[in-house]
């Protein structure tokens, strides 16, 4: 009777207390350390995916910084240049309208409607998409490629001017 009674409690033991009892006697990580190492392992690499993300939105910080330092200079290059840019404000502001890029080329200036929709059409002939751009002081403005990028749009002006749509007193409005 004794010899099957040590086996019947072990059997007790195991199955009121579980593994665990078996594995801190051995001195292996019960259930709790072993669940105490995940919630750590896991820890740690949320930490190591925050770094990354932090250290990916700096280069970005970084990157758009320099664009913007890009932008200002040749902003400022083709300021000196006069007439080369312009601001709705310089021109009594946008009437009706609302420019959704931030640059785009202005391939003519016109008081007269009917001048402005002979302008619009040479550019469609031209593959340009051309749209109206009203402002307070009275002028029609004809624009050509909408963009946010000023390098892109310079890059544009040229090839408009090289093709002749564009003339050499066309100027990049500035939306800010």
């Amino acid at each position: 009777m004794k010899r099957s009674l040590i086996p019947v409690v072990l059997i007790i033991i195991v199955a009121v207390t579980g593994c665990d009892f078996l594995r801190s006697i051995g001195g292996r990580p019960t259930s709790e350390d072993l669940e105490a190492a995940r919630s750590e392992l896991a820890f740690r690499q949320e930490v190591r995916r925050q770094e990354r993300l932090d250290s990916i939105k700096k280069v970005e910080e970084r990157q758009r910084d320099s664009m913007a330092a890009i932008d200002a200079k040749i902003l400022d290059s083709l300021d000196r240049r006069r007439g080369s840019t312009m601001r709705p404000e310089k021109l009594g502001g946008l009437k009706r309208q609302e420019m959704t890029t931030r640059y785009c080329i202005v391939v003519g200036a016109f008081r007269n409607m009917p001048y402005a929709e002979k302008k619009i059409s040479k550019c469609i002939e031209a593959g340009y998409p051309a749209q109206l751009l009203s402002f307070g002081n009275g002028l029609d403005a004809v624009v050509i490629c909408p963009s946010d990028n000023l390098a892109e749009t310079v890059a544009a002006m040229k090839e408009a001017k090289a093709k002749g749509i564009c003339p050499k007193d066309g100027w990049i409005l500035v939306n800010e």
